[in-house]
């Protein structure tokens, strides 16, 4: 067998990958992947054809893309981001900024092409723009990103809650953005937010609340639970979940069987990121097997894995801290071998 350079090899199924794309051949989803860590002149060659390819094609390689960077974040499809960014379709667009908006190593690039398009021509792409950065304003209060760039981020994201039409879906973007920050009239801005009678105003309100971390906000949220709107309710679930409000626990787990899966969804990963009861992952199992779709039962199984890991580790913790004090009988420990759901029957579903 002659020996190949992996380099080589790559180029080589690249080439052949934009080629099919040309041509408007099969191509699925995995064969995508490869423009993960595009190198510069990797980059050159697709900045070149990208503009070429049917509007059709551009659009489903960016949501593959988005797909795979969903389920594993190791994937950096930086360059072809910053290509996909200028293109001419807002759908593309709008892809480009989620693929992005998780780079903390391009911060400063990133961060300047999401302020752009905080007023892009079309409402989606400024709405994805302020969604993307509220990362970095969550990394700016944490120390993870330059002061200069943080205000700029927040400065700009405060422009648009100043200038936009609040029904916009950038202003209620922008608004969950800054309620990482300190700021002090966000207390003004989540009430006015929340009491304009706008049921997508009064969602983004509770979310920015529990993003906050205030207990001030939880009797919003836990009244919220069981609003009319299941956007509302999903919204409250999610706040709930995010601030680990403890007393919403009974109201969460009833709202696994609440008749909108939005909600449902919502509802499981709150639960799994405040339960501390073992006895609650059966109650996911189940909500796992009555899952009316492929997304629904993702989500369940994700919430699953979450409150295993949550468990596990305040159990190690627990263990921790009898071997520190030097406990006669340490907790014994229970760990579950099993990394998916279970059947009723207690085998892997299939």
């Amino acid at each position: 067998m002659n020996w190949q350079d992996p380099r080589e090899h790559r180029r080589q199924h690249l080439d052949t990958l934009l080629h099919r794309l040309q041509r408007q051949e099969a191509v699925d989803r995995e064969d995508v992947a490869l423009l993960s860590d595009l190198t510069p002149e990797e980059a050159r060659t697709w900045r070149d054809a990208w503009p070429r390819l049917p509007v059709e094609t551009r659009r489903q390689v960016c949501a593959w893309l988005c797909e795979l960077l969903d389920e594993d974040a190791r994937h950096s499809f930086f360059e072809i981001g910053r290509i996909a960014v200028e293109d001419e379709d807002p759908q593309v667009r709008a892809a480009a900024l989620r693929l992005l908006a998780i780079e903390d190593t391009e911060a400063r690039t990133v961060v300047t092409l999401l302020i752009r398009h905080l007023w892009d021509e079309d409402e989606g792409v400024r709405a994805q723009a302020a969604e993307g950065l509220a990362l970095y304003v969550l990394m700016g209060m944490v120390d993870r990103l330059p002061r200069k760039l943080f205000r700029r981020a927040v400065a700009a994201l405060l422009h648009v809650l100043h200038e936009a039409p609040p029904t916009a879906p950038v202003w209620s973007n922008a608004l969950k953005a800054v309620s990482y920050t300190d700021l002090d009239h966000l207390k003004d801005l989540l009430e006015f937010a929340y009491y304009q009678g706008d049921p997508r105003l009064r969602a983004a309100s509770l979310i920015a609340m529990g993003r906050t971390l205030n207990p001030e906000w939880h009797r919003y949220i836990l009244a919220d639970l069981q609003h009319t709107q299941p956007q509302v309710r999903a919204a409250a679930a999610e706040a709930a979940g995010f601030a680990e409000i403890k007393e919403a626990l009974d109201d969460l787990l009833y709202l696994l069987t609440d008749a909108v899966r939005e909600v449902r969804m919502a509802a499981a990963w709150a639960v799994s990121e405040i339960s501390d009861d073992e006895a609650h992952l059966d109650v996911l199992e189940q909500a796992w097997m009555q899952a009316e779709d492929d997304e629904e039962r993702a989500a369940m199984e994700d919430a699953l894995s979450n409150l295993q890991f949550r468990l596990m580790r305040q159990e190690l913790n627990l263990l921790d801290l009898a071997l520190k004090e030097g406990l006669d009988e340490p907790p014994q420990l229970d760990f579950r071998d099993e990394d998916e759901p279970r059947g009723s029957n207690g085998e892997h579903p299939a």
